[in-house]
């Protein structure tokens, strides 16, 4: 029926008033998220697996949806069934163990897969009262990619960029070239979804301004609640080393995070054999360690580089994976003449030694030193300052981060200083394995590395360098 003229505006501006205020009921009962809630951040889909079909019957392994498997996890089928059969058993194993059989559904369990990404077998049998048949099996992803290589490789993570600075995905393996000393390498593995990593995370204050530590810590909570429950954290900061020993004024102990007074520093031999305790895929605890080392006084001497060499330490017992975080506050501008370069806080105090694993002799712990240290453990670097990006340890650390293939961030304020945390964990879930098996593994030292992309108007970051032990 066509409306006349008049009823037709008319009918328009209710249907006009209507959306609009539906809209608005819209807006106004979803509400704000929650201060502080953790970010929604990409996970990896795993394939569903379905088994083969036996005369119309066949099941879908639901459960787990995620490669990696960490802590308790469901196990969960659904059956497809032709019509007047029924199922009699389904078997769930767990590495060759059998861990249930269910005879009414839902047809599923849980288990419990530890605190450490291993690699597990899972294998679902189900029977139906006609007697058809149904298997499924799924493996999951261990977190180190070099698990199953016949000798040693080197993994070189690296970001691709285009023009206006984004992070590019889906490029293959035969947009790569990767070359030792100038020489082609033969990529043997490459992995171009987000992979689990070890991030030993350093909060350090050069600053005079009693706030700007608590700023760093609000910045890190920003940067944990980022990333994806099977990267593992670690805290270097003032307060800690990784044996949860003093490094200052207080130490954080392990087990509970509590703040107790100082203890002599540990050896070396305990720090290696405490070193794996040091990370953790708990990130709740990790953030309630963090709260508890910011609560008391930072110590007065604290040392970046003690900070930066202890989390190198504790990175060689971690997988492939390797990352710190350096944030750091440094006052904007030098009160008065400046020091040398042992005593400006760019290093710890000059009677700390350390010896390295190709010195013999112990050499002054300098923020140099601890860089190097670092970058022989094939950590990558991500820094972000708070403050002076022109005083001496702020360059040192910016020339570290490229040379690791990392990345150097200046915060001008707090608020630019949480989000230069998050953009880093996001950067984490772009990043490209490259990895290799290097030539003459008896030859000791630095071997220079280059990656290359094939397309002219992409820009590729990469470590410059690895060192063979």
């Amino acid at each position: 029926m066509i409306l006349r003229r008049t009823r037709f505006f008319g009918t328009a501006i209710v249907v006009f008033l209507a959306a609009f205020v539906l809209g608005l009921g819209n807006l106004l009962t979803e509400g704000p998220s929650p201060r502080g809630s953790v970010r929604a951040t990409p996970e990896i889909p795993a394939e569903p697996q379905r088994s083969g079909d036996d005369g119309g019957f066949s099941i879908l392994l639901v459960q787990p949806g995620q490669p990696y498997l960490l802590g308790r996890q469901p196990i969960r089928i659904e059956p497809t069934l032709p019509s007047g059969d029924r199922i009699q058993q389904v078997d769930f194993f767990v590495d060759g163990r059998l861990l249930l059989t269910d005879r009414k559904p839902p047809y599923g369990t849980e288990f419990d897969f530890g605190e450490e990404l291993r690699r597990h077998t899972i294998v679902v049998r189900a029977l139906t009262a006609g007697g058809r048949r149904a298997n499924v099996s799924f493996l999951s992803r261990s977190g180190d990619v070099a698990d199953r290589a016949a000798g040693p490789i080197v993994v070189v993570p690296a970001v691709v960029r285009d023009t206006d600075g984004r992070p590019v995905k889906d490029l293959s393996v035969s947009d790569f070239t990767l070359l030792e000393g100038g020489v082609r390498q033969p990529i043997v593995h490459f992995e171009s979804a987000p992979a689990p990593v070890s991030i030993a995370v350093a909060v350090q204050s050069l600053s005079r301004d009693a706030a700007a530590r608590s700023a760093l810590l609000r910045g890190t909570v920003a940067f944990v609640e980022s990333l994806p429950a099977y990267d593992s954290l670690g805290l270097f900061d003032a307060v800690s080393d990784p044996s949860g020993r003093a490094v200052g004024a207080l130490r954080v102990a392990p087990a509970t995070g509590r703040t107790t007074g100082a203890a002599a520093a540990p050896s070396p031999g305990d720090a290696a054999t405490r070193a794996a305790s040091a990370f953790s895929y708990d990130h709740r605890r990790f953030l309630e360690r963090l709260s508890d080392a910011g609560s008391g006084a930072p110590p007065p001497h604290a040392s970046l580089p003690e900070a930066l060499l202890a989390a190198g330490a504790a990175l060689r017992a971690r997988p492939v994976g390797r990352v710190v975080l350096a944030v750091v506050a440094i006052d904007p501008e030098p009160l008065g003449p400046p020091a040398p370069p042992e005593l400006s806080g760019a290093s710890g105090s000059a009677s700390t030694q350390r010896s390295g694993p190709d010195n013999d002799a112990a050499r002054p712990l300098t923020l140099e030193n601890a860089l190097e240290e670092m970058r022989k453990a094939g950590a990558t670097l991500y820094v972000i300052v708070l403050g002076n990006p022109e005083a001496a340890p702020a360059r040192a650390l910016s020339q570290a981060a490229e040379d690791s293939g990392g990345e150097f961030q200046v915060a001008a304020t707090d608020g630019d200083l949480a989000d230069a945390c998050q953009r880093t964990a996001d950067l984490l879930l772009h990043r490209y394995l490259l990895s290799y098996a290097p030539a003459n593994t008896d030859r000791k030292g630095w071997r220079g590395l280059e990656v290359r992309v094939s397309r002219a108007d992409l820009e590729v970051r990469a470590r410059r360098d690895t060192y063979a032990e």
